[in-house]
């Protein structure tokens, strides 16, 4: 009997779980709730930037529906466009050696997504995450050098992975005339393994050069639009954030398998609690994420309008931070557990991208766009003018 209670039971929560995932919707600040009567004229766009992360994980056949959606996007904005990978673009662990087993999965990964370009016009960026870093591992410093490669002589379109050879940054890309993107390495600052420094010809040796570093291109650069692309958001309601959802502490298995539903209710919890104090140099709570943000957010804050943009967690969300813009876009290929609230404008725990017009009269609008859960057809689930 005890046992038959004990199996109905799992069933249940299984069932539960399946169906709180299957339910996501967009949530809104009630600020925003309204979005959908504010719009601008698409004919009077005179560039366009389009955002996405964490692609690293793609289906082939049939195509990743997100990818679906961005090829179509990127070939109607042609040469009046630009398109930034922001990071983990290849799982697990970045461009497998030749020699690996695993290599020509890993290829087929990257080579997903460089297909998507073809024909495409407009500007291609590429920034590293951490598991272009070999998972935050030894060898993270080689890895990133043979994607980089990779990348680059396929692509064949010049310097298109920055910064350069697992430096640190800033690296500017001119865009506009008056618009720019600036890319840094945020797993350089967190990775504790080998990494390049001045002796490789990059900006900084240490958090605090390239720090400075930072502030002197922004202030360079302080009369243009200014994108800040990296891979770790600033701002975030999702796991790396230590936002878990209820069934973590007793299915913690589900981190690593979606559909990994074996009770472990103590360790679940644990291994939630140990997430959120930051065992992980990957999470907000962790010493080195902290260092992270308290030292740039203070920078990027004397700049009005400055919009950063990041991947790391797999779903959309947006945070206004005094006259600064927090985009994450990391749900190219993965869509994760987002909350509510906590200073957010909008999340949305599906896959997507987001997109930055920039109108000839100055004005900057924000829509992220996901494929539709049973069409894939393009749905735009948010749209805010920002400047």
């Amino acid at each position: 009997m005890k046992k038959h209670l004990y199996t109905g039971l799992i069933v249940c929560t299984t069932f539960l779980v399946l169906s709180a995932c299957n339910s996501s919707k967009p949530w809104y600040h009630k600020k925003v709730v309204d979005w959908q009567l504010y719009t601008y004229a698409e004919e009077k766009v005179n560039y366009k930037v389009f955002l996405i992360g964490d692609c690293g994980k793609p289906s082939s056949d049939p195509l990743e529906p997100s990818f679906v959606l961005l090829r179509e996007e990127l070939i109607k904005a042609g040469n009046k466009s630009a398109v930034v990978f922001l990071g983990d673009n290849i799982y697990n662990a970045g461009l497998l050696p030749v020699d690996h087993p695993d290599r020509k999965e890993s290829l087929r990964r990257i080579d997903t997504q460089l297909d998507i370009l073809k024909d495409y016009q407009g500007k291609v960026v590429y920034v590293p995450g951490n598991h272009d870093w070999n998972n935050n591992k030894e060898g993270g410093w080689e890895a990133i050098k043979r994607e980089e490669n990779y990348i680059e002589k396929e692509l064949d379109q010049g310097n298109t992975f920055r910064p350069d050879d697992g430096c640190s940054g800033p690296s500017v890309i001119d865009l506009t005339d008056n618009t720019i993107l600036i890319a840094y390495d945020s797993q350089w600052w967190l990775h504790e393994h080998d990494k390049p420094g001045k002796k490789e010809g990059c900006l900084a040796d240490n958090h605090e050069e390239f720090v400075k570093e930072m502030e002197k291109t922004l202030q360079e650069n302080k009369d243009k639009n200014i994108i800040l692309a990296s891979h770790h958001p600033m701002y975030t309601n999702g796991t790396h954030g230590g936002h878990f959802p209820w069934y973590e502490h007793l299915f913690p298995l589900t981190f690593i398998k979606k559909y990994l539903y074996i009770p472990l209710p103590v360790f679940g919890s644990v291994y939630v609690f140990s997430r959120q104090l930051g065992v992980s140099n990957q999470d907000v709570g962790n010493k080195l994420y902290k260092s992270l943000r308290r030292s740039l957010i203070p920078v990027f804050s004397e700049h009005k309008g400055l919009i950063h943009a990041t991947g790391h967690e797999h779903s959309l969300q947006y945070f206004p931070k005094g006259d600064q813009h927090y985009i994450v876009s990391g749900s190219g290929t993965k869509a994760n557990y987002t909350v509510k609230g906590h200073g957010a404008e909008f999340t949305y725990a599906k896959k997507g991208f987001s997109v930055l017009n920039y109108l000839q009269n100055g004005e900057v609008w924000m829509e992220f766009i996901s494929p539709d859960e049973v069409s894939n057809e393009k749905k735009i689930v948010f749209r805010k003018k920002l400047k």
